[in-house]
């Protein structure tokens, strides 16, 4: 290949969306959570989670530190916010 194949951008904000997330906590009563996320990065074997502390997961994060990350396929992304508007106590 010959030339330049590369171009200079100046955004005025860089961010990079992630794919939505379904994060699955104990409750109090050991019952199931299942919460929505779109603010989560894997760095290797850690997951980073960008949760609101307002938020029944950050609750049962404090009480239980251990949670479940399903990426769903991409195809079902779109269904995955619909999801919380019907079902989760978030």
């Amino acid at each position: 290949m010959t030339g330049n194949h590369f171009r200079t951008i100046e955004p005025k904000i860089l961010y990079f969306g992630t794919p939505v997330a379904l994060v699955s906590t104990l409750n109090g009563d050991g019952s199931s959570n299942l919460a929505p996320i779109s603010s989560f990065w894997a760095l290797g074997w850690t997951f980073l989670l960008g949760i609101i502390t307002a938020t029944k997961t950050a609750d049962n994060l404090k009480r239980h530190p251990e949670c479940v990350v399903n990426i769903p396929h991409p195809e079902m992304w779109e269904k995955v916010p619909a999801y919380r508007k019907e079902s989760c106590a978030c």
